[in-house]
């Protein structure tokens, strides 16, 4: 059985909970939300994340007791074999789902994002300090051993 979803995704994802600002000096942040906002959509993801793994542990159930393996090797063995199958499901389900919740639980902490490189300043920069270490005679700055010529 397939491992897709049949349900909406999280809800910071739906919500845009993550809200990025422009600083007065020009670097890009993403701001945090308050303990209230992350504790509602904690447990909305808690009780998303049940609803799914309840229904992940039926389906389970319902494809042990198709009517062929019934017939076969009987109701008791399919039982058993469906409800110890729908039981692992619903836990792995609710693993996923803990996981989910306990990042929204954490609380967020302020990223700074790179701001864009400015490539030609860092080649006059490289081409500065290799003109002056050539006038020093310096040997070349490489930790590998083929391009250093004695």
């Amino acid at each position: 059985m397939s491992e897709q979803s049949d349900f909406p995704p999280p809800p910071a994802a739906n919500l845009g909970v993550k809200k990025t600002r422009v600083t007065a000096d020009g670097r890009v942040v993403v701001d945090t939300w308050d303990p209230f906002r992350r504790s509602i959509l904690a447990t909305t993801e808690f009780y998303r994340g049940l609803a799914e793994a309840v229904a992940n542990s039926f389906t389970a159930l319902n494809d042990e007791l198709n009517s062929d393996r019934v017939n076969t090797e009987g109701l008791t063995c399919t039982l058993v074999e469906g409800l110890a199958e729908g039981n692992a499901r619903f836990y792995e389900t609710m693993a996923k789902s803990s996981r989910r919740v306990f990042d929204h639980l954490r609380p967020d902490r302020t990223v700074v994002v790179a701001t864009e490189i400015d490539y030609d300043r860092l080649a006059r920069m490289i081409a500065a300090e290799l003109r002056k270490d050539a006038a020093a005679g310096a040997t070349p700055r490489t930790s590998d051993p083929q391009i250093i010529t004695p």
